[in-house]
């Protein structure tokens, strides 16, 4: 029934699914990246301050010897605790600082900053057997499985590899001096760490690529799904289909209402008319009663003749009223002129009559 289900889900996720899931705080992210990038910032950090942790060790290694003969008494041993815990504690505040602070800039590049309480909800499929079953057993599961079979087995080889063309150093080094012993061994760790880096960069960025697949495939929609959301978003197109009709008969029935009385009928010819109306003494400038496009003006004309309404052809203010003035609204200032010379040209054409 799941290989059904998702053999349907075709269509790419739309805008809205993939903000939804973002809001229950359903996001891909890599692991594996994050710990590559973890990884070297710790390395960088070791060659940066590894004459500080040399230091620190040689020091902290010659107190223990020293102390290895004194009578432990349970003060002196309450005080070697302490300041042992205090001087490694310095030793692995860097690291632990840097972690911290590293984890949260990864996690927010990657994802970036998501507040939900969705995940903390109670849910069954969390809590049911079955469920927890199949999860175990998950294809998701078993990548994850192979994924790190393989990335700690080509760890293995390499660090296998780069001690075994280095064996010759390692008991050369053997019974030297502490400085010695420490740079040797330093140097052999770093091209072991350069080694480490490069496996950890390539499974993270297959895993990025890995996730980032799996979640889009994860948010796939069916067909039905997605006219549902279409029509959650943008309207029923039945509805909308009927909401048209409704303001088109509202505005034919104003037409109708309207255009009788009006003085002239300005049209730019073709595709737009527009209704004014005037009375003189009674109005402080012309207004539109009527306007529109296409079919409704065609309608516009042609009640107009039939009730003797003057239809004057002029393409600039026909286009200017359409489009700045709205119904039952006066004409603006800047028309004055070239629509009391339509409405006077009315007049006289009447009086000839």
């Amino acid at each position: 029934m799941a290989d059904e289900q998702r053999d349907q889900r075709t269509e790419a996720p739309t805008p809205r699914r993939l903000a939804e899931a973002r809001r229950r705080g359903q996001v891909f992210k890599s692991q594996e990246l994050n710990f590559a990038v973890m990884f070297l910032i710790f390395f960088l950090l070791l060659l940066i301050l590894g004459g500080y942790f040399y230091q620190q060790f040689y020091l902290l290694s010659r107190n223990v010897l020293r102390n290895m003969f004194i009578e432990l008494t349970p003060s002196a041993v309450r005080g070697l605790l302490l300041y042992y815990f205090g001087w490694s504690f310095k030793i692995v505040l860097p690291f632990l600082l840097l972690g911290m602070l590293a984890g949260i800039a990864l996690n927010l590049v990657q994802v970036g900053f998501i507040f939900t309480t969705e995940p903390l909800k109670p849910s069954w499929e969390r809590i049911n057997p079955l469920s927890g079953f199949s999860r175990i057993f998950s294809r998701r599961n078993w990548v994850e499985l192979l994924k790190n079979f393989l990335k700690f087995s080509f760890l293995a080889l390499v660090i296998y590899l780069r001690i075994k063309s280095n064996l010759p150093l390692i008991f050369q080094k053997i019974g030297q001096a502490p400085a010695e012993y420490f740079n040797g061994y330093f140097s052999l760790i770093k091209k072991i760490a350069l080694d480490t880096l490069l496996v950890l960069f390539v499974f993270g960025a297959v895993d990025y690529w890995y996730q980032r697949r799996e979640y889009y495939q994860s948010l796939k929609m069916t067909k039905q799904e997605l006219k549902e959301e279409y029509r959650q978003t943008e309207g029923d197109p039945l509805i909308k289909a009927r909401l048209r009709e409704r303001q088109r008969q509202i505005a034919l029935n104003q037409i109708a209402r309207e255009v009788p009385q009006a003085t002239v009928v300005v049209t730019n010819p073709v595709h737009i008319a527009v209704a004014l109306k005037y009375e003189r003494g009674k109005m402080a400038a012309p207004k539109v009663v009527a306007k529109g496009a296409g079919f409704l003006a065609e309608k516009i004309k042609e009640i107009a003749r039939a009730h003797n309404v003057e239809i004057v052809e002029n393409v600039e203010v026909a286009r200017f009223l359409y489009k700045n003035c709205e119904v039952g609204e006066e004409i603006p200032e800047e028309l004055y002129n070239a629509v009391a010379e339509i409405i006077a040209w009315v007049y006289r054409k009447k009086r000839k009559r």
